[in-house]
């Protein structure tokens, strides 16, 4: 009797499991149901939408008896084992179908087109919206079952051609002259295209962005035209006296492009209506480190003159870098030790290695020697000097006004010629000075490197004749129509003034400011 019992069992199971995997085996793209869009209702399937279906897993109910005998819902278990599947969709696609079928129109933002180079804004068009992934994602969580669905839709919040007015400008600018970003006074500019453009709406208000590969390539290519690297100058022997120091290297300062901050900066620019920006960089300071074993004190930057040499010939090139490396880059100035320019010149002669250039004699005339050019070195040292506000005790402009003197510093220049012309000044700080003397490119560089003491030197000027106010008038007594002047005005630590007038007066007229 139990023997039969079983078998009448085992029998049942098989139908049922038979019977199960009949229904399983439906496919559940194929399966009809009803989807009612505006009201409108239709028998669609999956399948028509553009949903795939894998299956995922299979269980053998017969397989699974033996598991299962025993088992108090041996029924309950052998009806929920079923086929389970992934289902899979383009959202686009299954959108476009849905469409068609209920003939609905698809909403368009208003946009900024380009017609041989021409930019209009092309009209929005109105149209319904409504989210798929939501539609399917509940379709396909009732498979293999399924009832009546219904998808929701609302008119589209679309951009007008009105919101794109106020934006026409910006987008002409970016599209003529590209993104302008200024890094430290300098320029970079980044041609735009109208697929780098993104208008998006947030919160309401449309706006003008930059896509996501275009910022890329801003900032890739701002990092490396701005990125430099520090180095540093070693002192390794210092003179005991005004004399040269045995140094090695040049103090430079590094940076590097602050990304994270420069993109928001550019981003701002943009999303106010802008098409120029402003970069950041961070800086990485250039030393002077000290292995002398001397005591020089904190060896800052006191200050810098500059010079350009853009149009020297060779020879008063070669003469101006020879002057700046050979002769003046190194020398050390003890406190209180008075500089003479000319005694670190040497011969200056074509047998000690200078080459022929003009130079000024008579007070007009030009005449070819050796070491034509020098001046540009003692007026790039003048420079620096003024700058820190040192005690000038000799100086004088040369008798013709040369035009390139005016870059950086118009009217502030030093004639000297050995035996009868000299540039004098005196260390009036507490501590050495370190000359640093270079060529970068054709700027003469020359900085001055001690120890402050607190003052705070202030250069005002150039002042001519034809922009001279009355304190220039009263400082200076009145200007001609052949000087310039520069007020040099000097705050010490304890709160003194010193207020002083440095007049240039040549042969013939200056440029006129």
């Amino acid at each position: 009797m139990k023997k039969k019992l079983l078998s009448l069992l085992v029998l049942g199971l098989l139908s049922l499991s038979t019977f199960s995997s009949a229904l399983a085996t439906t496919e559940p793209t194929e399966t009809p149901f009803q989807l009612s869009v505006d009201g409108i209702s239709k028998e669609i399937t999956l399948s028509q939408l553009g949903v795939k279906a894998t299956e995922s897993e299979e269980k053998d109910s017969l397989a699974s008896f033996f598991s299962w005998f025993g088992h108090a819902n041996i029924l309950e278990s052998l009806l929920a084992q079923k086929t389970n599947y992934e289902f899979t969709w383009s959202e686009l696609r299954s959108e476009d179908v849905i469409r068609n079928l209920w003939d609905l129109d698809r909403p368009k933002n208003a946009r900024f087109i380009q017609n041989e180079g021409v930019l209009s804004i092309e009209a929005e068009s109105a149209g319904l919206s409504f989210d798929v992934e939501i539609l399917l994602e509940e379709i396909t969580s009732d498979s293999p079952h399924f009832d009546k669905y219904e998808l929701e839709t609302s008119e589209a919040q679309l951009t007008s051609a009105e919101d794109l007015i106020a934006h026409f400008g910006q987008v002409q600018d970016l599209l003529e002259n590209g993104l302008s970003v200024n890094i430290n006074e300098e320029y970079y500019q980044f041609p735009a295209q109208l697929k780098d453009l993104v208008v998006t709406r947030e919160s309401g208000e449309v706006q003008v962005k930059l896509n996501t590969p275009y910022m890329s390539y801003v900032l890739t290519t701002l990092d490396q035209l701005t990125r430099t690297e520090s180095s540093d100058l070693v002192v390794w022997e210092a003179s005991e006296g005004l004399g040269k120091a045995k140094i090695e290297g040049v103090v430079k300062n590094g940076q590097a492009l602050d990304t994270e901050l420069t993109e928001k900066m550019i981003a701002g620019a943009i999303a106010s209506g802008d098409s120029e920006a402003t970069g950041v960089v961070t800086l990485t300071k250039g030393e002077i480190l000290n292995q002398s074993g001397k005591d020089l004190g904190e060896m800052e930057l006191l200050s810098t003159g500059l010079s350009d040499f853009s149009t020297s010939p060779y020879g008063r090139d070669f003469n101006v870098r020879k002057a700046l490396d050979q002769h003046y880059n190194g020398i050390m100035i003890p406190a209180g030790e008075t500089f003479h320019f000319n005694k670190f010149l040497g011969p200056v002669t074509y047998s000690a290695g200078w080459e022929g250039s003009l130079a000024i004699f008579g007070g007009t005339n030009l005449v070819k020697v050796p070491g034509g050019g020098i001046c540009q070195v003692s007026t790039t040292v003048y420079r620096a000097a003024l700058n820190a506000g040192l005690d000038i005790e000799e100086q004088r402009n040369h008798s013709l006004y040369v035009h390139y003197y005016k870059a950086f510093a118009d009217g502030q220049d030093s004639t000297i010629y050995p035996g009868s012309q000299d540039l004098v000044f005196k260390n009036n700080t507490d501590a050495p000075i370190l000359i640093e003397a270079y060529a970068e490119g054709t700027t003469a560089i020359v900085n001055f490197y001690g120890t402050s003491d607190g003052r705070k030197v202030e250069l005002f000027g150039p002042y001519t004749q034809s922009n001279q106010n009355d304190a220039v008038i009263a400082g200076t007594g009145g200007l001609g129509y052949n000087q310039i002047a520069w007020q040099q005005v000097t705050t010490w630590a304890d709160g003194r003034i010193e207020d002083d007038w440095r007049i240039s007066t040549y042969i013939g007229g200056v440029t006129q400011y």
